[in-house]
């Protein structure tokens, strides 16, 4: 809808409605998002890295890891980065899968997801999103 004005240099996609324009804070966590500034380059990388791993079932992981990571909307990223994960699931021939909200596995999944933001550690993520992805 926004392409012709993007493209014609009218309007920034930063400009755009949902897109940050001032520094994003995650209640109870230590991770510090990239700066609204980066945005965009940010996104063109996840992108890229999506593009350049050839399993479907690492790009899920990687795209809910790293769009959650960049954490570009002030609300609804975990959401949109778990749709984001099961699209490219379905994609790769990989069932729909949802992370349990009870409370013992939604805090499985922060820290996980905490530990590989700010320890740098994705190894526990990856595990947790491979253990959901075996239960039916």
């Amino acid at each position: 809808m926004f392409s012709p004005s993007l493209q014609l240099g009218i309007l920034k996609a930063s400009d755009l409605p949902g897109y940050p324009n001032k520094p994003v804070y995650i209640g109870n966590s230590n991770h510090v998002p990239p700066t609204h500034s980066s945005f965009m380059d940010c996104m063109d990388a996840l992108f890229e890295c999506l593009n350049l791993e050839p399993h479907p079932g690492m790009q899920a992981v990687l795209g809910h890891f790293i769009f959650t990571f960049i954490h570009p909307f002030h609300d609804n990223n975990g959401r949109l980065g778990r749709f984001l994960m099961n699209f490219m699931l379905i994609s790769g021939g990989y069932p729909w899968r949802i992370v349990r909200s009870e409370k013992k596995y939604r805090n499985r999944y922060l820290h996980a997801l905490e530990t590989a933001f700010v320890k740098r550690e994705i190894k526990p993520f990856v595990k947790m999103i491979t253990q959901e992805m075996c239960v039916d």
